[in-house]
């Protein structure tokens, strides 16, 4: 959950605002430590999920940002919660590198996001699109590149979806 913190002086001139704080936080055993200078008001975020594996995401409500490339044997990452995004800043998802996997799976998780993501399977492997939806409503997929090489390895695979998915510029 998001947490506000507002500390500040106000004065005749406008707003003082104290600086060099350093915030903790953890999640799930994982703790995390960052200092920022606040000059001013501004929003902070602690990037808690940032994968060098291929975990499944299961806590909803996060956004996890990839800061290097990270790769699989066969399924890299799947999605079972709601409300999940996959961020890659352009960093590649390599999957199905050992056989037949997919690079995203998201499986009954509604408002799942995947963007900025080079998403390359490995293998010339059958059945291994790049981004699979089953059973998942309001997806949004954007601004992603996707690579394929297996018979029926599609891009994008949409099965039995309950609601509408939007995908853009893959």
């Amino acid at each position: 959950p998001r947490q506000l913190l507002l500390e500040y002086q106000r004065n005749a001139g406008g707003n003082i605002f104290y600086s060099n704080y350093t915030f903790n936080a953890s999640l799930n055993g994982e703790n995390f430590s960052q200092s920022w200078n606040i000059t001013q008001s501004r929003h902070l975020s602690f990037v808690f999920a940032s994968p060098s594996s291929c975990p499944t995401l299961s806590l909803p409500n996060l956004v996890y940002e990839l800061t290097e490339n990270v790769s699989s044997p066969g399924t890299c990452f799947t999605i079972t919660a709601d409300n999940v995004t996959v961020d890659c800043h352009w960093y590649e998802i390599a999957y199905a590198l050992g056989g037949a996997g997919y690079g995203v799976y998201s499986a009954g998780a509604n408002g799942s996001v995947v963007r900025n993501c080079r998403i390359i399977e490995r293998s010339n492997s059958p059945d291994s699109p790049a981004l699979y939806l089953l059973d998942a409503s309001r997806a949004k997929i954007g601004n992603n590149t996707l690579v394929t090489f297996g018979n029926k390895s599609e891009g994008i695979l949409v099965d039995s979806t309950a609601g509408f998915s939007n995908a853009n510029f893959n």
